[in-house]
Order: C-alpha cells, then sequence, then structure tokens
C-alpha cells in the first residue's frame, strides 16, 4: 500500500487539517486490481487521478471495481475520518 499524506502546506493546521490519499494494488496474470481510498477532513485540490501502464502492458486495469484503460481519469471521493 502507497499513502499520500496531503494538507494545505502553508499553515500549521496539519495535525488537525489532513487528509491520506490510500493506493491498494494486486496483480494477477490478466489483471491489475488499484484501490483508490480518501480518508481525513482536507479537501484536496484535486478529484481525479490518472493510472498510467508501461507501455506494452496487456493485463486489464480495474480500479474500484470497474475496467479501465492506462491514462483514464478517475473520480476520487473522500470520507471523513
Amino acid at each position: 500500500m502507497y499513502r499520500l499524506y496531503e494538507d494545505d502546506g502553508v499553515t500549521a493546521q496539519y495535525k488537525e487539517d489532513f487528509a491520506y490519499v490510500a493506493v491498494k494494488m494486486n496483480t494477477t496474470e490478466t489483471e491489475i486490481h488499484i484501490n483508490a481510498e480518501i480518508e481525513g477532513n482536507f479537501t484536496l485540490p484535486y478529484d481525479t487521478a490518472a493510472f498510467i501502464l508501461p507501455q506494452g502492458e496487456k493485463r486489464k486495469l480495474i480500479i474500484d471495481s470497474a475496467e479501465y484503460k492506462s491514462g483514464d481519469q478517475i473520480y476520487l471521493k473522500q470520507e471523513e475520518i
């Protein structure tokens, strides 16, 4: 799992106002499964992300149970902790 920490980068509110973007990945011979979750009370300055696969990658890209192509924009849904 990869966890990205986000805050406003300006104020000293990083202990109270923050978010984590957690990305989990599992792979098989035919599929790449990615689950992205956002936790926290900081509103991210973006609401989409894109996952870019290496050129020549043939496996299906499954993000949060839906199939995508490399580079497609996905919408991130934030849940408050």
